[in-house]
């Protein structure tokens, strides 16, 4: 119950310093890409620490940055063999950028709440990049060989590059 009550709070905190007050002001294409970046935070980072998830964030929105990648969010998590969970496909997706756990399990509501804000403020910019994944466009729970030669960082389970 302690560690329940703790995370409620946690996510009460985030959203006090993230200032989310001004989610309010965004359009249908907005919304559509925070949601997808949600569901990529939610699906890669749930159950790591707000630095991870933010970590992630940071990733897909470098890309979109990126001359490489596509300049949407949800055409850089839809992109072939760069998403696990999106390159499933199906129903199990179109549930999980609606809000709904494509599994059995319930959402982990407090988890996709904690997430969406993470997304918001990385979209619109209101977050300060995290210093140690400043230009990463890739992340991953194991180190690649063909990634031996750039600088890398450990945060949680993820390796940024």
């Amino acid at each position: 119950m302690i560690k329940y009550i703790s995370k409620i709070l946690g996510v009460v905190t985030l959203g006090f310093f993230l200032n989310i007050s001004n989610v309010v002001t965004a359009s249908a294409t907005d919304w559509k890409e925070v949601n997808c970046l949600t569901a990529a935070i939610y699906k890669e980072a749930r159950g790591e620490s707000i630095q991870g998830k933010r970590a992630i964030a940071q990733v897909v929105m470098n890309r979109v940055k990126s001359k490489k990648y596509p300049n949407k969010v949800c055409k850089v998590i839809s992109q072939p063999m760069q998403f696990p969970w999106y390159a499933k496909g199906g129903q199990d997706v179109a549930n999980l950028l609606q809000g709904k756990d494509p599994s059995k399990q319930p959402l982990d509501r407090l988890a996709w709440h904690e997430a969406s804000v993470i997304a918001w403020h990385s979209y619109k910019g209101n977050q300060t990049p995290i210093k140690v994944v400043p230009g990463a466009l890739y992340f991953n729970t194991v180190q690649h060989p063909w990634a031996k030669n750039m600088q890398k960082v450990k945060i949680g389970k993820h390796w940024f590059y």
